[in-house]
């Protein structure tokens, strides 16, 4: 009986192992790349919601307000007075001399109908503002425009 020996190769040769060793690299570089985008995207989702909360508590505020105190100044001090967005948030008329994450910027105008220009009554404001945000050296800016129409009862005081 003639017995064979055949050689068995065990374990790995260093070509299998280099190529084993890039494609983990290359999967490793795509999963990095993807959790990096998730982790991007859930953060900008949270700044865009607070540039809404912040922009509709200024709405809300608007509302409650006299008619006559729906002006830029009172609309800026009343955002940078709040005890509760001090250190994240500040408003002006001017974003690049603010140093909070979240800067706000409030215009508001009176309507006046274009027909209309001579002798019309303030009886309607616009009211615009943007929320800016940077994140990863982008800067995320949310703009909403409301109208403050003054009210029966301020009419009345008005006239």
């Amino acid at each position: 009986m003639k017995v064979k020996i055949s050689k068995k190769q065990n374990g790995f040769v260093v070509s299998e192992a280099i190529l084993a060793i890039l494609i983990l690299i290359m999967f490793t570089g795509i999963i990095t790349s993807l959790i990096y985008n998730i982790v991007l995207n859930s953060k900008r989702v949270k700044i865009s919601s607070q540039e809404i909360a912040y922009i509709t508590d200024v709405f809300n505020h608007t509302e409650i307000i006299k008619y006559n105190d729906v002006t830029e100044e009172k609309l800026i001090a009343y955002v940078n007075n709040k005890a509760e967005t001090k250190n994240s948030l500040s408003a002006g008329q001017d974003l690049s001399v603010l140093t909070t994450p979240y800067k706000m910027k409030i215009e508001v105008e009176t309507y006046i109908p274009e027909d209309k220009t001579n002798g019309t009554k303030d009886l309607v404001k616009t009211i615009k503002v943007r929320v800016e945000c940077v994140l990863a050296k982008k800067t995320y800016a949310t703009e909403m425009n409301t109208v403050r129409q003054i009210k029966n009862l301020e009419l009345e005081e008005l006239l």
